[in-house]
């Protein structure tokens, strides 16, 4: 029970990015620690720790948050050529940061010989809770969602939403989630064998959804988009923005590696 609420939290009050990365390290750890002959730590020291979690504060009462930073310096404050040369300077270093950690993991021994049988199960069930929370944090991911217009150029459609009676950013709230709990529910079925695809297929499907979520990412760094009132979670800017922002680039890159290497 402590594990499963443990997992439970993290989905929830952790960004979907963090969420993810947070479950790659933590089995391809357990993983190595396993083959190395090494336990991961003291069994009884874990059963000591796990009795002052029934009396933690929960994450809805944090109130020590950093301060919001002055408008002045977000990217957001600049004309709109200089919005439109920021994104696409972020989304060409988002490119090239995927590849440079998809290569540097394709050359890790301990990567391509764990992750496959590791990764799929806990990846698969983050972005499963993840795309439910879309619709229990509606309000929350369609700010998120940057709006038509947005630095200049950004005109992603929304068709049919206008006939479903949904605003724009519920729109890609509702289908992101529904992609989310779709592919990360194939990538744990196919990982268990009760689903007959290769995992190579969800892990594709979940490169690109990760990929096509990225400037939602983008988008609440440069306009300091607010996780509250539904999350007590703000970020220090920027540098918790670039730190999302290289869990992003790792997670992308997992995703690619996952899709591409021979899988057992």
């Amino acid at each position: 029970a402590v594990i499963i609420h443990t997992i439970v939290c993290v989905c929830v009050y952790m960004p979907p990015s963090a969420t993810a990365f947070f479950l790659v390290c933590i089995p391809l750890a357990a993983s190595a620690s396993f083959h190395s002959g090494r336990p991961l730590s003291n069994p009884a020291r874990q059963l000591q720790l796990t009795a002052p979690c029934r009396t933690a504060r929960p994450a809805c009462e944090l109130t020590d948050l950093p301060p919001r930073p002055d408008p002045s310096r977000l990217v957001s404050s600049l004309d709109v050529s200089t919005q439109r040369l920021a994104f696409a300077g972020i989304s060409a270093g988002v490119v090239a940061g995927t590849a440079a950690f998809a290569t540097l993991l394709s050359r890790l021994d301990a990567f391509v010989a764990n992750a496959p049988a590791v990764l799929p199960i806990p990846l698969g069930l983050a972005f499963t809770v993840a795309g439910v929370t879309h619709f229990t944090l509606t309000d929350m991911y369609v700010r998120l969602t940057p709006p038509r217009g947005t630095w200049g150029c950004w005109q992603v459609p929304a068709p049919g939403a206008d006939m479903l009676g949904i605003s724009y950013g519920q729109y890609h709230t509702y289908w992101t989630g529904v992609a989310e709990v779709v592919a990360g529910a194939s990538l744990v079925l196919s990982a268990v064998g009760l689903l007959a695809v290769p995992l190579q297929l969800p892990c594709a499907a979940l490169f690109l959804l990760t990929a096509a979520v990225t400037p939602a990412n983008i988008y609440q760094f440069t306009h300091d988009v607010s996780l509250e009132p539904e999350l007590p979670v703000r970020l220090r800017y920027p540098q918790d923005h670039a730190a999302r922002g290289l869990i992003q680039l790792v997670l992308l890159a997992v995703w690619w590696d996952l899709a591409t290497l021979p899988l057992a």
